[in-house]
């Protein structure tokens, strides 16, 4: 039996029994958003235990600005990128590649990585950590 409090403000004990299909849709616009840790980026949590009480997967919408680069870093879950809009050249195991629209990186635990957004203009993705990843400072969401 789990307990969450979902983005309505009610606590569940039983999340299975009682959770409501309009518990589980979030909007981007609804989400506060933050900057992201390691890049020039806006990020929203959309999918994560504040916002509809996930514990095993978070689900981040990135903004990243035109050029920016992220510091080489690691994370200790599993990650996913998944470019919606724009792109980067991408970095990890001393390899690079070019990561475009409708294309995902998956980067193991523990493995550092970089990426570099390509110019001109902005990258639109998808983070999706699993587990979620404890950032530590961050808002709290809705």
């Amino acid at each position: 039996m789990s307990t969450a409090k979902l983005k309505c403000g009610i606590v569940y004990d039983n999340m299975n029994d009682q959770m409501r299909l309009k518990d589980c849709i979030v909007s981007a616009e609804g989400v506060i958003p933050y900057p992201a840790p390691e890049i020039k980026s806006t990020n929203r949590r959309l999918i994560g235990e504040e916002t509809v009480g996930a514990k095993n997967i978070e689900i981040v919408l990135g903004v990243a600005e035109p050029g920016s680069l992220s510091r080489t870093h690691t994370h200790p879950v599993e990650q996913v990128i998944y470019v919606l809009e724009g792109g980067c050249t991408f970095e990890m195991w001393g390899e690079k590649e070019e990561l475009g629209p409708q294309q995902a990186v998956f980067i193991p635990p523990n493995v550092p990585h970089q990426l570099t957004v390509w110019p001109g203009k902005q990258m639109r993705s998808l983070l999706i950590f699993a587990p979620p990843v404890v950032w530590g400072g961050l808002p709290p969401q809705r």
